[in-house]
């Protein structure tokens, strides 16, 4: 028993002392937030790498060109965020093997950022891949294949057509007039497109500006144009020229420099354009990318794709070089492929792709010394999409 007369502080002192000692735990704690900060990081940067809106490791018929592969089942996408082919192309194969080697370039430039592995990186890349990249019938990720049973134009079709033959100051075409009078019948009367044309005398520099400017005017999302242009053309230090009917050889300043409907065309806003030049030096166009898709086939899901997606495209007669006016029925001969695929075509709906491929390519080329070509035009708005041709009792 305690004494009573202990005193009270000394009692205080020993109560504490009986107290059990006190133990700190270390806690082990995983610096859990800054992995996750690193993989967010990863995300961002490979959103940036396969935005769809951009072409960051390939052109967009390049790209366009490998969705069909995945689409076909030609290509598939491997678990380190690649593509592996099946087929036997050479041609493909280059160009999924060149894709391979951009991708592993990307992803080593992120994985230095971030101070990861490049197998990080990649593992992490085959997600987005299969997310983000959709093709016109499957997705990357290896969807089934979607068929669109009814397609209809998103608009109005336009065409403007010039035609020169007669001319002032340079040597007389024989073609031009009845190719660009027979491309407007077709165009009218089996596809529905309302026309302007421009033969001769009417086909100024001030009236083709102009027939532009109104067409830039009028036209608004949805709708497409076809400029449709056969005379003479030229060259000079790589810079194409269109030569109205009143061009002259020693002034340049009735000359229409091809970059001025380029300019034309970016500021329209109408969802799809196709220039078709059947001039000497038609394919120095201020061009972007050669179309490499070139399908010979469409399905309506792609079609329906493609409708979304704004095109500016250019199919010319031939490259830098000379073009023959003279050819079948009256026609040149890229006219005359030209005019026999929109005639004989057996599809409703079809693009100028499929057009390119199985009606004008070869014809072309196998008849005259000259290439004829089908590529985006570089700086004017295109977006990858492609020019879609609807026969009018679609469009009623």
């Amino acid at each position: 028993m305690l004494n009573k007369n202990l005193c009270p502080a000394f009692l205080f002192l020993f109560l504490v002392a009986c107290q059990p000692p006190t133990i700190k735990h270390e806690v082990d704690v995983k610096p859990i937030h800054i992995t996750i900060d690193v993989n967010v990081k990863i995300d961002k940067e490979l959103d940036k790498l396969f935005d769809e809106t951009k072409t960051s490791t390939m052109s967009d018929e390049e790209k366009h060109h490998i969705e069909t592969l995945v689409e076909k089942g030609d290509a598939t996408i491997t678990d380190r965020g690649y593509f592996e082919y099946s087929g036997k192309d050479q041609y493909n194969e280059e160009l999924v093997n060149k894709e391979n080697r951009s991708l592993k370039n990307e992803y080593q430039i992120i994985a230095d950022k971030e101070k990861v592995s490049i197998g990080v990186v990649e593992k992490s890349a085959a997600k987005k891949m299969k997310q983000v990249y959709r093709s016109g019938a499957a997705s990357y990720a290896n969807e089934p294949s979607k068929e669109v049973d009814e397609l209809s134009p998103g608009g109005k079709y336009y065409a403007l057509i010039i035609g020169i033959a007669q001319y002032k100051h340079y040597p007389i075409l024989d073609t031009p007039i009845n190719d660009a009078m027979e491309v407007k019948k077709i165009l009218k009367d089996v596809y529905g497109f309302e026309t302007i044309m421009l033969l001769d005398d009417q086909a100024t520099r001030s009236n083709i500006i102009s027939s532009l400017s109104y067409l830039r005017k009028k036209l608004y999302y949805g709708d497409s144009l076809i400029i449709y242009y056969a005379g003479h053309g030229e060259l000079v230090k790589e810079k194409a020229y269109w030569l109205p009917i009143d061009a002259q050889e020693d002034d340049w300043s009735n000359w229409i420099f091809v970059e001025t409907i380029t300019a034309i065309l970016k500021s329209s806003a109408a969802s799809h354009v196709l220039v078709v030049s059947d001039s000497c030096y038609s394919g120095a166009f201020r061009k972007g990318a050669v179309n490499t898709t070139l399908s010979g086939s469409a399905n309506n899901y792609y079609i329906k794709k493609m409708l979304n997606k704004k095109s500016r495209i250019l199919l010319s007669s031939g490259g830098k070089e000379p073009v023959v006016d003279a050819g079948e029925s009256g026609h040149s001969v890229f006219a005359n492929a030209f005019i026999t695929g929109l005639t004989e075509i057996d599809k409703e709906v079809f693009t100028v792709d499929e057009l390119f491929v199985n009606w004008i390519r070869e014809p072309v080329a196998g008849n005259a010394k000259q290439t004829p070509a089908n590529e985006s035009i570089e700086d004017s708005g295109h977006e990858g999409g492609t020019f879609i041709f609807f026969k009018k009792n679609l469009g009623d």
